[in-house]
């Protein structure tokens, strides 16, 4: 069993080393986010759904959810929806990678210190 005083330990540094990190890429991050909502409502327009189930769409596509509730059918609304679907992975890939470098610097912190 994990002793607790470690455990708490382990989770304040990497919450702390993830935070710090997101605040460095927060730029990227509201960039990308912007792109998504941006191409929600060009979506909504292509569409001709109202601008809320464009973003919901725009939402859904870029995490890859993909309900189908929402489709589209020209092959320009197709291609911002392609453009979506990688701009959500860029963005899902990036959060990733940030916590993976969290876990990893916290375990190297963590080591130096024992």
């Amino acid at each position: 069993m994990i002793h607790q005083k470690k455990f708490w330990s382990f989770s304040g540094a990497f919450i702390r080393i993830f935070l710090k990190a997101l605040g460095a890429l927060a730029p990227i991050f509201i960039a990308l986010l912007l792109m998504i909502i941006g191409l929600g409502v060009l979506q909504a327009y292509l569409i001709h759904v109202q601008v809320g189930d464009g973003i919901y769409f725009s939402w859904v596509t870029a995490f890859t959810v993909g309900y189908g509730d929402v489709v589209p059918s020209g092959w320009f609304s197709r291609i911002v929806a392609m453009m979506t679907a990688l701009i959500g992975m860029i963005f899902t890939g990036l959060w990733v990678a940030v916590a993976v470098n969290a876990l990893k610097m916290t375990v190297s912190e963590l080591e130096m210190d024992s």
